[in-house]
């Protein structure tokens, strides 16, 4: 993860098992005890990529996953200092979104500080 392409690489890798052990534990628990311990996993996940300051919005997760790195593809990628933007696209039959994640570079390393589902309206978060 020595590079913001690596880093957003291995962060949509561990989403995707995230998501796919959220999706077991919400099938084997009743839902307040699935989303606790979806959340809790969430947390786990997001403290290997963020700051340590760093607050998450709330967590979705689902059958079509928001990130692969089988199919998410890097579009483009600017550094600009110490901050990176990474833009992808999740080719898909009838629609295609486009993240960008951005990144800032801290005690020699790269955190996510947000990854932005990007449409026609505007950005939203989705860390």
């Amino acid at each position: 993860m020595n590079t913001p392409e690596s880093l957003v690489k291995s962060f949509q890798a561990d989403y995707l098992s995230w998501n796919k052990h959220a999706l077991k534990v919400d099938s084997a628990h009743e839902s307040i005890k699935a989303m606790e311990l979806a959340e809790e996993s969430y947390k786990k996940l997001l403290s290997k990529y963020t700051p340590p300051e760093f607050k998450g919005e709330p967590i979705a997760y689902g059958s079509e996953p928001a990130h692969d790195p089988q199919k998410e593809k890097i579009i483009s990628s600017v550094i600009n200092g110490d901050n990176a933007i990474v833009r992808t696209e999740f080719p898909r039959p009838y629609y295609s979104p486009i993240y960008e994640y951005h990144l800032v570079k801290a005690q020699g390393r790269w955190y996510l500080n947000q990854v932005y589902l990007v449409d026609d309206d505007g950005y939203y978060p989705g860390l």
